[in-house]
């Protein structure tokens, strides 16, 4: 065979080729099975309806229990009965927010004083105008194992449809649910779920569990409202303390 003929073969061999990659070539047989589609899984974008400034309506100091009253074991019942007492004598060593403390999760949502959220796909971030103090609730990453316990506790969430469920713990100990003196521990588990139920109300949802303090888990629910003309103001605890002497 010359070049020439060579050349037109290989030619004649490309062409082929090329029309069997278009569909124009010989059928595929029964056992030429298509080769799989080359998927990527793209996690949806989180909701982000739930960012801006939020008013707790209520300004009372109290849980609101959902349904019955506090079950609390004998451990829990001694604890709440001391601060109860102790109340009662104008003593409230007990309450550490009285001393400038952070009055922990969830009680800071009764303190009556708005807070702002902000949100992506990693982290969410309360910030709270009393004491400007920051909540961070991380959505990607485990509880580490050395976690330090804290007064607002380690929070970590995750988005089932447009409701952020939150999940809480690593409490410091000694911390006061409301004003009434409801113990909250350093084995007390917090579950949230914030719903969005309107553009200007998010509900949480709120469960307490502590076998140790409480029979059964309290169950709660604290009502925000969207604070459209609500800007985040400077807050001082050492001057509140000035304001009471």
């Amino acid at each position: 065979m010359n070049r020439g003929s060579a050349l037109r073969l290989a030619a004649s061999v490309l062409l082929l080729a090329g029309c069997a990659r278009q569909g124009n070539g010989p059928e595929a047989g029964p056992n030429d099975a298509p080769p799989p589609a080359i998927t990527t899984e793209v996690s949806p974008p989180p909701p982000l309806a739930i960012a801006g400034v939020w008013q707790p309506e209520s300004t009372d100091d109290r849980l609101p229990l959902v349904g019955e009253r506090a079950a609390l074991t004998p451990a829990g019942r001694k604890v709440a009965e001391a601060r109860r007492i102790a109340a009662a004598h104008g003593d409230r060593d007990w309450d550490g927010t009285l001393r400038c403390l952070p009055p922990g999760t969830p009680r800071i949502l009764l303190m009556g004083q708005p807070l702002e959220i902000n949100a992506d796909a990693h982290v969410i971030v309360m910030i709270f105008q009393y004491q400007r103090l920051l909540r961070m609730i991380y959505m990607d990453d485990a509880y580490p194992a050395d976690a330090s316990a804290t007064f607002m506790g380690e929070s970590h969430g995750r988005w089932e449809g447009d409701v952020l469920v939150v999940e809480t713990r690593n409490f410091r100990t000694g911390l006061a649910l409301d004003g009434s003196g409801l113990p909250l521990g350093a084995g007390s588990s917090l579950v949230e779920r914030f719903e969005h139920v309107a553009d200007d109300t998010l509900i949480d949802h709120i469960t307490i569990s502590d076998p140790e303090l409480y029979q059964r888990p309290l169950e709660a629910q604290v009502t925000l409202r969207r604070g459209a003309d609500v800007q985040l103001r400077e807050d001082i605890c050492a001057e509140r303390i000035g304001a009471r002497r």
